[in-house]
């Protein structure tokens, strides 16, 4: 990913909490006394959420590309400094794949048991 795009990421993320504070106030929300003052409390809390979920996804998006750049982001990048994995042999790596895969068969197992359910 392109440094400005990290950089516009960063301020959609500062932006959607600036938002999302301000429509995650239940004092401020329609009261409970009609059934479209309900509904509309609950698309006010709905809303509240969706932008909640979008600040979440934007930091995972940037948390992973700090993870596949080997945990210095973009600032820490410097000459001297070795690739993430560097220092494992391929016997380690071979052992750490080994795992990750079990795990990823376990998360789907559950994942068909849930969806059978």
């Amino acid at each position: 990913m392109r440094p400005e795009q990290i950089t516009t990421l960063v301020s959609l993320e500062e932006q959607l909490v600036d938002v999302f504070s301000a429509e995650c106030k239940p004092g401020e929300w329609p009261d409970m006394k009609t059934a479209q003052s309900r509904g509309d409390r609950y698309w006010h809390k709905k809303n509240a959420l969706s932008t909640l979920t979008l600040v979440n996804r934007i930091q995972t998006v940037l948390r992973d590309l700090r993870t596949s750049e080997g945990g210095t982001g973009e600032q820490g990048k410097g000459e001297g400094q070795k690739p993430a994995g560097a220092d494992l042999n391929s016997e380690s790596i071979e052992q750490e794949a080994a795992r990750l895969e079990k795990q990823g068969v376990a998360l789907l197992k559950r994942h068909r048991a849930k969806r059978e359910k």
